[in-house]
């Protein structure tokens, strides 16, 4: 039989002896069950917060693709609207139809964003064309003007230069066909830029210009 005296039982970090054992077990089991909930705790909260703020992330993150979706999308619808319009109105005006050509762009025109320069820019063009091929001179020209102030190319110089040309301003004509001279040197990515530089130099010529 072992008996422990006072200092060992502290050396064996044994608790002391208590004349009521039942309550010592209660004790000791309550203070085990208190260790056990409170240190945990801590973990539980890390958990919590991470899968809060991972949640936060993956909603941010679907907004963000849902808003370049939308966009996106509708990028690809106002193409879609454009170049049906465009091609309509080419059709229309092939069959002698140059005022329903004329309201099919003006219609669109109307719809597309302001900031879609580019859109503007072909729409306008196309409306300048329309009434260019009815003798429609005046209007042609202001067309043209609008597509060159939304977008400024090659082929909105020219519709410039033709339009001022047949409402006889050729000092007009002449500095617009040397700014599509100068654009279409400057793009080299067209196929067939060598043809159109020297019918725009021969119109140049004609009006008593030099390049």
């Amino acid at each position: 039989m072992f008996c422990y005296t006072l200092k060992q039982m502290v050396r064996d970090n044994l608790p002391p002896l208590d004349s009521n054992p039942g309550r010592n077990s209660s004790l000791t089991s309550r203070k085990r069950g208190v260790g056990l909930w409170r240190k945990p705790i801590w973990r539980v909260v890390i958990v919590c917060v991470l899968v809060l703020i991972a949640a936060a992330v993956i909603l941010v993150l679907r907004e963000t693709s849902g808003k370049d979706s939308s966009k996106t999308d509708d990028k690809s619808k106002t193409i879609d609207a454009k170049t049906n319009a465009i091609e309509t109105a080419q059709n229309q005006s092939m069959l002698g139809d140059y005022n329903k050509a004329a309201q099919t762009l003006n219609e669109q025109i109307a719809k597309t964003d302001g900031s879609d320069k580019g859109a503007l820019s072909d729409l306008y063009a196309q409306e300048a064309l329309v009434y260019y091929n009815n003798s429609q001179f005046d209007k042609a020209l202001e067309s043209a003007k609008q597509a060159e102030n939304a977008q400024p190319t090659a082929a909105t110089a020219g519709l410039v230069a033709d339009s001022s040309h047949k409402l006889g301003d050729d000092k007009t004509a002449l500095d617009f066909y040397h700014k599509q001279l100068d654009r279409l040197n400057a793009d080299t990515t067209l196929g067939s830029s060598d043809m159109s530089t020297k019918d725009v130099v021969q119109k140049i010529e004609q009006l008593g210009g030099s390049v």
